[in-house]
Order: C-alpha cells, then structure tokens, then sequence
C-alpha cells in the first residue's frame, strides 16, 4: 500500500528537503505537491532529483489557475519532469468565486478551457472542491 502526503499541510514548516526526508523516514511513499512548489521551480528535475533520492514520487499535485491558463506548456512540462499525472486547481480567491449558478457554470467551462492542453498532453485535470464552497446562492441551490 501507497501512502501520501499532501506538502501544503508544511507549508510552514523548516525546509522541503527536510521535510521529504521526515516523510520518508515515517515511510511515506507519494507526496502531493502545491501551487507555491511549482510557481518559483527553475529547475523541475532537480526537485525530481530530490524526490527520488528519498524514495518519494509524487502521482498528484495541486497547481495554481494562473500557471494552467498563463503557462499550459510549464504546467505540463513541471508535470512530465515530476511523474505527476493528475493535476487539480485547488482555490479561487473569495473575490473571484461565482455569486450565482451562472457564474459557476461559467467557471466550470473556464477550467475546462484551461484544462484542454493537459488532458490532452495526457494528464488528468479537475477542480478541488472546499466546505466553504458549498453555501447557497440566490436562487437557493449550493
């Protein structure tokens, strides 16, 4: 059995690769990445580098809406680099979430849009949901 672990929830904890070999040594296997990993990534392989020298491999990650719809060809490379097959965008600022259905079918068919380049370079793609996101909108549906 694969045991992950998603990195954003050390975000505020002592170095990565500290933080990958404390994973390992609790013999964690995957590692979920985070839009923070990506942004500022110069070099995808040298993290690859990393990861695999702890054991780690990294199967899903969470990638900001800016980095798909800015850069489709950097998202689907840092992915190839890393082993990551599954991609989520995880947030939208509370400024910019949809007020109304409209809104969110209109957002849906933006994520599908932005989505295109990675499935089709073979990646899955999809949209990670939070509680907060699930509140009613003026015509009474969530």
């Amino acid at each position: 059995m694969k045991t992950s672990y998603q990195l954003y929830s050390s975000r505020n904890f002592g170095p990565l690769p500290e933080t990958l070999k404390m994973l390992a040594g609790l013999g964690y296997s995957q590692v979920e990445g985070y839009g923070a990993l990506f942004s500022d990534l110069v070099d995808p392989q040298s993290f690859a580098d990393q990861l695999a020298a702890k054991g780690l491999e990294m199967p899903s990650a969470h990638f900001g809406l800016d980095l798909i719809e800015g850069s489709p060809d950097r998202a689907i490379q840092i992915a190839k680099t890393l082993g990551i097959g599954h991609i989520f965008v995880p947030y939208l600022d509370a400024a910019e979430r949809p007020r109304d259905a409209d809104g969110w079918r209109a957002f849906g068919a933006r994520l599908e849009q932005a989505g295109r380049p990675l499935v089709e370079a073979g990646l899955v793609f999809g949209w990670h949901n939070h509680d907060f996101e699930f509140t009613p909108i003026q015509d009474g549906s969530l």
